[in-house]
């Protein structure tokens, strides 16, 4: 399964950039992640290792994220596996008229038993992802504005 989304930010690509990248900002913007935190020792880049947890149609995943590509401010991949799911995941950020372009890229790998949910699953990831992009512009363009 594949979902792409992408949408504007009116905040510069630097700050986007470094908001995306601290795990301390996860749960503020990732819809069901409840808990987020770096693994492995700062600072934050190729080799990091974050571990989040979802809650998400009433189950808890437990996902360690390792960072394949850290191109600030430009390009982050992300690689996680849970028992029930592999996960790539690409954020692309570029200038733009208004701020900054944000596109996420992910691609998901059901496992086990729970691939028989796929249907279920697949129509909640792009929503998700939506929301996601959504909160985490909400975020950074009222925090834009305030420093204004």
């Amino acid at each position: 399964m594949t979902f792409t989304y992408s949408a504007e930010i009116k905040a510069p690509i630097e700050k986007v950039y470094s908001f995306v990248t601290d795990p301390v900002n996860d749960t503020r913007w990732m819809k069901y992640v409840v808990f987020s935190k770096q693994m492995t020792a700062p600072p934050y880049g190729v080799g990091t290792n974050v571990r989040h947890v979802f809650d998400a149609l009433g189950q808890r995943t437990d996902i360690i994220w390792n960072v394949d590509q850290y191109e600030p401010p430009r390009l982050l991949t992300l690689s996680g596996e849970s028992d029930d799911v592999k996960v790539k995941g690409t954020l692309s950020l570029s200038p733009s008229a208004t701020g900054t372009r944000i596109a996420m890229e992910a691609e998901a790998t059901l496992k086990g038993f729970i691939s028989v949910m796929e249907p279920l699953i697949r129509s909640h990831i792009l929503p998700t992802i939506e929301g996601s992009i959504q909160t985490l512009r909400t975020l950074l363009e009222t925090e834009n504005q305030n420093h204004h």
